[in-house]
């Protein structure tokens, strides 16, 4: 990295790197203290800026402090492929953080796939892990994927991060139960599932309207049940019509009432082939 003088005033208008910003700032007592030993010494450690993107890669704190001391900070543009390796390992290993802060940075950095493998492996994580013991590493992952929200508490002390794994553990508990209940959505009803999955019915919404078509489909199955036993009298209605022309009442029989009568016996004769054609299977 080639090392560069820049004016105060286009640095502190510099962007951030986002991974960067991560790490907290220094509390205000102890910037003045730095401040009071660059006015005095100088800035030592240059402030380290990414030359392709001209962003800030490393020493905000020192810069604030050259801002108090109203000092011009020398730079160093880093010309690398991994910027984030240099943040990490300027920071990782020197910040006064908490195992647990450090471990979630490390999680946000290297967060595992979806098959559950740590993604994008590299010779800088190798090094920077090794340091964590495996179930806090794990549990901020958890972290990250079920409780993304306390993640930047977390790193900043202002969450603590056995409160941000219990929310996480009960998200996750909730995740797996709503992925329970749309498994059985998609098994009772693919329409309805296909409609939660492209988020135009809420899951919620999707049961309901199942609740409601498994009521309806109920309803229909018993009126079917109570109209079988309804079939035979058919035969006592036509008798009784038949009685009353023979002792010569005039009874006006409709054709259409009789072709509709017709259709029907044909249905119900379909029907009971149907029935037998199965039977036989």
């Amino acid at each position: 990295m080639n090392v560069k003088l820049t004016t105060l005033e286009t640095l502190l208008a510099m962007p951030v790197h986002p991974m960067a910003e991560r790490f907290p700032m220094w509390p205000a007592d102890r910037l003045e203290e730095l401040a009071a030993d660059i006015k005095a010494n100088g800035l030592n450690i240059p402030i380290v800026v990414w030359r392709t993107e001209n962003m800030l890669l490393d020493g905000r704190n020192r810069l604030a402090a050259c801002k108090l001391a109203n000092v011009e900070p020398r730079v160093e543009y880093y010309e690398g492929e991994d910027p984030r390796a240099l943040i990490i390992s300027r920071n990782i290993q020197t910040r006064e953080m908490t195992a647990s802060q450090k471990a979630m940075l490390l999680a946000l950095e290297f967060p595992e796939t979806k098959q559950g493998k740590r993604n994008d492996l590299t010779s800088l994580e190798s090094k920077e892990v090794a340091g964590f013991s495996p179930t806090l590493l794990s549990q901020a992952r958890l972290i990250k994927r079920y409780a993304g929200d306390q993640v930047d508490g977390v790193i900043t002390g202002a969450t603590r991060f056995n409160t941000a794994l219990r929310q996480a553990e009960e998200n996750r508990s909730a995740s797996s139960a709503t992925n329970a209940r749309l498994e059985r959505m998609e098994a009772a009803a693919p329409d309805l599932a296909r409609q939660v999955r492209e988020e135009t019915l809420s899951l919620g919404e999707a049961e309901a309207a199942l609740n409601e078509r498994q009521r309806r489909e109920r309803e229909i199955k018993e009126a079917g049940r109570r109209a079988v036993a309804e079939i035979t009298s058919i035969q006592s209605t036509v008798i009784k019509i038949q009685m009353a022309r023979d002792l010569k009442e005039r009874i006006h029989i409709d054709r259409e009432s009789v072709a509709i009568a017709a259709e029907a016996v044909a249905l119900l004769q379909g029907m009971l082939l149907e029935q037998d054609s199965g039977e036989r299977q």
